[in-house]
């Protein structure tokens, strides 16, 4: 186990943990966001025919049906035949500030053929669906807008927990707590990305970057395995890649310092309307300063 930090060691730690950060924003951030797009907003994208109902929060919903619709609705069989496995397909919308918006799809499973159908209904997609832009403060802004599908859809057989009774993958994955991602108006994938990278926040904020590490200027990504329970929390917590010098440790941590707030550290994981346990896999990434290395060399 590690020690309580010395006066020494929180003296390095400051040292990189600008750096850490920095890291973290650029590969992560960054790539969930450019700077123009937000990891959070006020209220997401949603479809302008969704603005006669009573409410934001059913707007959103109305929205979030209407948009995965418009891609299952009348699916041409001979192209996408249902009797294939079933696949995830990721849509990233970038909504700018009038509404106007682009589409990308990806899929690592989908066959070719159906892939590139859905596609041509991206490409279409604005000639049937209109969309107000997100909003922040009271001001139109750019966002980028996350939503999934699966074609076919998901069948029960598909949803099959492990011998531990934990799911690996499910439609609605836990989500780190965090009070403004999940007050904000959008979609289960909208406050995903928003909890991912509030969860990155409080991972470098609080992570230790091992002193053994730094002398052996060793650095990498530690994958971490763990599984959220019904109740949010985290346990069996393994580490499945390790590079050394205790950062693995470092990492187990961290993922154990998340029980110890005020609330779960999780959102549990959702089927069919019922918390269940899931298993989750997150990097950490170790980083140190470049000047510092060549400095030792």
């Amino acid at each position: 186990m590690i020690g309580k930090c010395t006066a020494t060691d929180r003296y390095d730690k400051n040292i990189y943990m600008k750096y850490l950060i920095l890291v973290i924003y650029l590969l992560v951030v960054a790539s969930n966001a450019d700077a123009q797009y937000r990891p959070y907003v006020d209220l997401v994208p949603f479809v302008t025919e969704c603005d006669v109902e009573q409410t934001l929060e059913l707007a959103v919903e109305c929205s979030e049906n209407r948009l995965r619709g418009y891609y299952l609705s009348n699916v041409d069989t001979t192209v996408c035949p249902p009797t294939d496995t079933s696949a995830h397909v990721r849509i990233a919308m970038e909504v700018d500030d009038t509404g106007q918006y682009t589409v990308q799809l990806s899929s690592a499973k989908l066959r070719p053929t159906c892939l590139q159908y859905f596609e041509q209904k991206a490409a279409e997609m604005r000639n049937h669906v209109e969309m107000f832009p997100a909003e922040l403060d009271g001001n139109a802004v750019n966002y980028r807008k996350a939503l999934s599908f699966h074609y076919p859809a998901l069948g029960d057989s598909t949803l099959t927990p492990d011998s531990t009774g934990a799911y690996k993958m499910i439609e609605q994955m836990p989500r780190f707590y965090n009070k403004q991602c999940e007050e904000m108006l959008g979609g289960p994938i909208d406050k995903e990305n928003c909890a991912k990278v509030k969860m990155l926040e409080f991972i470098y904020k609080n992570l230790k970057y091992p002193k053994k590490a730094r002398e052996n200027d060793i650095e990498g990504m530690v994958v971490v395995r763990f599984v959220v329970d019904k109740q949010g929390y985290t346990k069996d917590v393994e580490i499945i890649r390790e590079i050394g010098g205790n950062c693995g440790i470092a990492s187990l941590l961290i993922v154990n310092q998340m029980n110890h707030q005020r609330h779960a550290p999780f959102i549990a994981g959702m089927v069919d309307g019922r918390p269940v346990k899931v298993q989750y896999t997150l990097p950490v990434k170790f980083k140190l300063q470049s000047n510092r290395k060549q400095k030792r060399r």
